[in-house]
């Protein structure tokens, strides 16, 4: 939507304003990675693949015998889908901070929502 004002601003001189309304568009508070795994069935993705473990978080996953997504998603279906149980885990377990550990359970109560 375009809307213009005028105003006459001395003698012979008019000011002419044109504002330009858009759509407002809602910025996403998710990664790409966790749109891409929310996005699609889980299958034998890594560790790795879950919004807020990267490559050191992955490897304190995998020496704990986390070496799948799936194996993550049985931790968090076992602690009854609680993400503030779950993300207590991942700090208590492999250091995440508050963040990362949000982040991947948030991830996987999506993924549940959407697959199960």
């Amino acid at each position: 939507m375009i809307r213009t004002r005028s105003r006459r601003v001395g003698e012979g001189l008019v000011c002419v304003c044109v504002c330009v309304c858009v759509p407002a568009v809602r910025m996403s508070t998710t990664s790409q990675k966790h749109r891409d795994f929310v996005g699609e069935p889980m299958a034998d993705k890594p560790v790795t693949a879950l919004s807020g473990i990267g490559e050191t978080l992955g490897k304190k996953l995998e020496e704990n015998g986390f070496d799948k997504a799936y194996v993550v998603l049985g931790q968090f279906l076992l602690l009854r889908k609680d993400t503030e149980m779950f993300t207590d885990w991942l700090k208590d377990s492999i250091g995440a901070n508050s963040r990362q550990a949000s982040s991947c359970a948030q991830c996987l109560k999506e993924w549940c929502d959407a697959f199960l």
